[in-house]
């Protein structure tokens, strides 16, 4: 089943249910005549004054029900089909409003609005129309079905042709749910607009859960245990990540996890997950987890997510099992009618693009959302590197310097320093102010450091040591770093050296021809400048 987006007549939402039986209630709506149609039979059957072919008729009726319920009240999938019923309602002999029509089965009532009616009986002309609609129980929630009171249900329903394509039509659905429950918790509705996410109040009327509105995804939930992710998102300011929202009731949150799969899988259950994240906190959202750190050619790689609430007393529940993947394309399709957010997600999946031509990928384009004319990358920009070292006295100056500098892109974005140190220390190590420490600092010895770092990599005789997670906004800034020693419990340092991403892109784009190389710093600093601009202006 299709999503609904746009006007498109397929919709696909989960219901907790907190008894494992769903009954509907026996209620009337408000009616002129019934029409009545049963899965067993393909005929309409006649249901109070009617006229020659089988359908109440009076010029004054505003409403036509069909009922698709089975004795049983459980069929778990219904197939209406509604050609018949369209052409009568839309028929100048049924009057001059088109009367609404209301679809009730034993898993769902949907009402159609005239307008609705009216786009609809048009796709009837060359065929038949037909309303779908299925409930699915996965593996796992099975299992919890028979572990917990609580039981998740998903619910598919679609209108489509005879060859089983969804069908677009202009109007309003109501959608009336059947929700038993043997106390009077409240309920509350998720709507999913994009990565946003709408609380919305819900109604209770005779054992009936209503609401209303234009179709779209929508998460159903009850107060209490609740384990249920309600949003997404994409973290730009810090290095790329992939943040997702949820709400916790009923457990710790400590004891909540989120797993990551980077492939589809026939379960979704802790033993096969790639990664998983405990909760990094909480704000207006919900609770807060991460997947960090997507690499630049990492851009278009599906992710899947799922909840785990591990209980004191050793069971296990998950959330619901993931429908769909999640990127950081998916992020910027969703995304692109923000028109201040564009020009960022533009330049941002261009480099994605050039990064995956350069590192290699078999995963889709980054950029192939994007029209002809975005894709496009400006050659013509040039760049001036500053680049600079200063020499400043601090006493004993040590031994140790920095030979040679470089980026790392493949990851996380580094600066890489070389650094040649033979002077047998107690302690060694590199430190870096931002531009604004370097700015307001006296004099740069330890303690005035924005960052200090001791671990270094060994690359023949150089100590390879890494200033990290440079992100997209900071490409222009310079980094000021100075290595340092300790002997006989003296700091020394050496020369600051001044450096940026910029500065090496600048360096590299003079000297280098590589195309592909070319191509991916072209394109990162175009996505540095768009995002340093973006985020001064917010």
């Amino acid at each position: 089943m299709k999503k609904i987006i746009a006007g498109v007549l397929c919709l696909s939402f989960i219901l907790t249910f907190l008894s494992g039986t769903v009954v509907f209630a026996d209620t009337e709506t408000a009616v002129v005549y019934s029409v009545v149609q049963r899965k067993n039979s393909p005929e309409l059957e006649k249901n109070g004054v009617v006229n020659e072919k089988g359908v109440a008729l009076d010029k004054t009726a505003n409403k036509y029900t069909v009922s698709a319920l089975s004795d049983s009240g459980a069929d778990e999938n219904v197939r209406v089909e509604m050609s018949t019923l369209l052409n009568i309602a839309t028929a100048p002999a049924s009057g001059k409003i088109t009367p609404d029509i209301t679809l009730k089965t034993d898993i769902l009532t949907v009402t159609l609005d005239r307008e609705f009616v009216e786009s609809l009986s048009k796709k009837s002309k060359n065929g038949k129309v037909f309303f779908d609609v299925k409930k699915a129980v996965g593996i796992e929630d099975a299992i919890i079905k028979r572990l917990m009171p609580d039981v998740k249900i998903e619910i598919n329903y679609c209108f489509t042709d005879a060859n089983g394509e969804t069908l677009e039509a202009s109007g309003k659905l109501s959608v009336e749910v059947p929700f038993t429950s043997n106390t009077t918790q409240n309920v509350r509705i998720y709507e999913v607009q994009d990565t946003m996410v709408v609380d919305m109040k819900a109604e209770y009327k005779e054992n009936i859960l209503l609401y209303n509105g234009s179709p779209t995804a929508r998460t159903l939930v009850s107060e209490e245990n609740i384990v249920e992710i309600t949003g997404r998102t994409l973290d730009l300011q810090g290095t790329i990540s992939l943040v997702f929202y949820a709400q916790i009731e009923g457990i710790d949150p400590s004891r909540v996890k989120m797993l990551f799969w980077e492939s589809e899988q026939s379960r979704y259950v802790k033993d096969t997950a790639d990664r998983i994240v405990d909760m990094v906190g909480k704000d207006k959202n919900g609770y807060r987890f991460e997947y960090k750190n997507i690499t630049s050619k990492d851009m278009s790689k599906k992710i899947y997510a799922r909840l785990m609430a591990e209980h004191e007393d050793g069971t296990v529940r998950y959330s619901m099992m993931p429908r769909e993947a999640y990127s950081v394309t998916k992020y910027a399709e969703n995304m692109m009618k923000n028109k201040s957010l564009k020009p960022l997600l533009i330049k941002m999946l261009n480099y994605g693009t050039a990064a995956q031509e350069y590192f290699g990928s078999d995963n889709e384009a980054a950029n192939l959302i994007l029209k002809q004319g975005e894709r496009a990358t400006d050659f013509t920009k040039t760049y001036e590197s500053a680049d600079a070292v200063i020499v400043e006295n601090n006493g004993t100056k040590t031994s140790a310097y920095i030979a040679g500098k470089t980026i790392k892109l493949e990851g996380d974005i580094s600066i890489n320093y070389y650094v040649l140190d033979d002077e047998p220390s107690e302690e060694s190590g590199m430190l870096f102010w931002t531009e604004y420490d370097y700015a307001v600092a006296k004099a740069h010895t330890m303690g005035t450091e924005s960052r200090k770092v001791t671990n270094f990599e060994k690359n023949g005789e150089y100590k390879v040591y890494a200033y990290t997670n440079i992100v997209s906004r900071q490409m222009y800034n310079s980094i000021y770093a100075r290595a340092y020693t300790k002997v006989d419990g003296e700091y020394r340092y050496g020369d600051i050296h001044k450096y940026s991403v910029r500065d090496y892109a600048a360096n590299q784009l003079e000297k280098n021809s590589a195309p592909k190389l070319v191509k991916v710093l072209r394109c990162l600093m175009l996505y540095g400048e768009e995002a340093k601009n973006y985020f001064d202006s917010l």
